[in-house]
């Protein structure tokens, strides 16, 4: 099976994409050692082993025994997954997910929002409360 197609100079941290999961797949089911499959896709051994992680599923065979087996469609779901829970994670930080500010940067809601509006204990620099009266 000639796989040399996939295998290109990988920049460091970057994901492993659909292809190169295809091409996992099909080594896995052809018995390629580990080894063999990083050095066809180009990245790292525990780049390889987090990505078999995520990818491995059981399976049922016909007799309800169980085999586990790497497949590409699943890890890319769950890869997809991931990528969209970090944007809308990133949203609600850019969003102000410690609270929504008005044009002059006054935090309306969220933490800290009562002090801003007059209400509940202020809390100074050094982290000591004071009280409001």
């Amino acid at each position: 099976m000639d796989n040399t197609s996939v295998a290109h100079a990988r920049k460091k941290y970057k994901p492993i994409l659909a292809k190169e999961r295809v091409v996992i797949e099909q080594m896995q089911r052809a018995g390629c050692e580990r080894a063999e499959i990083v050095r066809v896709i180009g990245c790292h051994a525990r780049t390889l082993k987090r990505e078999l992680a995520r990818g491995t599923c059981m399976q049922r065979n016909p007799d309800w025994s169980e085999r586990y087996e790497y497949l590409a469609d699943y890890a890319q779901m769950k890869h997809e997954a991931a990528g969209a829970e970090c944007q809308a994670q990133r949203r609600a930080g850019a969003a102000g997910i410690f609270g929504e500010k008005d044009q002059e940067g006054t935090l309306l809601t969220g933490r800290g929002a009562d002090e801003n509006r007059g209400g509940g204990a202020g809390i100074r620099a050094c982290g000591e409360r004071e009280n409001s009266v």
